[in-house]
This record gives C-alpha cells, structure tokens and sequence, in this order.
C-alpha cells in the first residue's frame, strides 16, 4: 500500500519554508509618526517660534511629563506641571545668533502656550499633534539680530534617534523658507548643532 504521508510532511515543509523567505525577503514596511516641525517667525517686539510634534512619540521620549496626555492647553496644568515642561524644553530646545561664540550665551525660549489637537496622517491615520508656543523678548534677541543662528535642538530626538525636524523661517505674507532638516546626529559625543540663515 502507498501512504502520502511522507508527501503531506514535505509539501507543509516547503510551504513553511517557502513563506518564511518572502517574509525575509519582502518585509512589511513600517511608518513612524510625522516628526516635529519648528517655525521661527520675527517681529519688531520678540521672536516668536512654533514648534508643533507627536504626542506619543513625545511621551515615549518623556515619560515623566504623561500629565500632557490629559490636557489640552498649558491653562490645564499646575504651575508645577508647567516648571516641568518649561525645563524640558530649556534644556533640550536652545538658539543663539553666530557671532556670540560663548556657549553660555545659548537662549531657551519661553513657552508660552501649548495646544493639542487631532491629525490625519495617510501612514498611521489619526494620532494626536501637540502646537506650543515660543517666545524669545526683543530684550534679549534685539530685532534682526537672529540670523545667522545656531540651533541646538534634540527633544523628542534624544530617545528616539528615527524622530525628524525641520525647521522654517516664516517671512512676510507668510511664507515658508526651509533652514534645515535633521535627524539626531553627534558631534564630539554632544548632539549636534545646526545652522540657520534664511539667506543661505
């Protein structure tokens, strides 16, 4: 008598194998959430940027500041919350003009607000984007005396080393120029600086 058996066990044998080299072969392609968007817009009274990224790469990257899940504005947080998330940000989110060749001469800007809202994105669909709101005062970055500036940038990117920035100058009637665009990157073991001149 014939068994098929024996032909059974090798067909699964070589579908099994068959499957697993095309899925080395072919992996699925995974989509990370949009990265951070900085804006840098002057006026005559202060500099005002925008920096707008994920919520939940930004928690991942800082746990310790989840509170922001649950708010949807900085009038929502205690005044704790709020030192919290200003330190953040001082100390990951620093400029300063390229003729003060003094690295104490590095600026935090203020956080003035946050906001977060919904967003749709056509690789991971909805998710959550956080928009805070910066400031630096005409006392201490006189108008026009920005650019050219250098930019020391690494929130969210000092855990997430995929994350991407791009940062823009906002001139007049609102238009966008592109300073740079970034993924996390050290010089000397510190995380490297960028250059920023709308003129370059």
């Amino acid at each position: 008598m014939i068994t098929i058996k024996p032909l059974k066990a090798l067909i699964s044998v070589t579908c099994v194998f068959v499957c697993s080299f095309f899925a080395l072969a072919c992996p699925a392609s995974a989509h990370s959430l949009p990265g951070s968007e900085l804006v840098i817009k002057q006026s005559s009274s202060q500099t005002r940027i925008t920096l707008s990224f994920a919520l939940e790469e930004f928690v991942i990257a800082a746990p310790h500041l989840k509170f922001v899940e649950k708010t949807s504005s900085l009038g929502d947080l205690t005044n704790n919350q709020v030192k919290q998330l200003s330190s953040y940000f001082n100390q990951h989110f620093k400029i300063k003009p390229l003729n003060d060749e003094q690295d104490d001469q590095f600026i935090s800007p203020s956080l003035d607000a946050i906001e977060i809202q919904g967003a749709f994105n056509e690789h991971v669909g909805q998710y959550r984007r956080v928009e805070a709101q910066f400031s630096v005062d005409s006392k201490t970055l006189p108008y026009n005396s920005l650019f050219p500036a250098v930019l020391h940038f690494d929130a969210i990117l000092h855990e997430i080393r995929s994350h991407r920035v791009v940062v823009f100058y906002e001139g007049e009637q609102n238009s966008k120029i592109k300073l740079v665009d970034f993924v996390y990157s050290e010089t000397n073991g510190k995380p490297a600086t960028h250059l920023l001149s709308p003129n370059s």
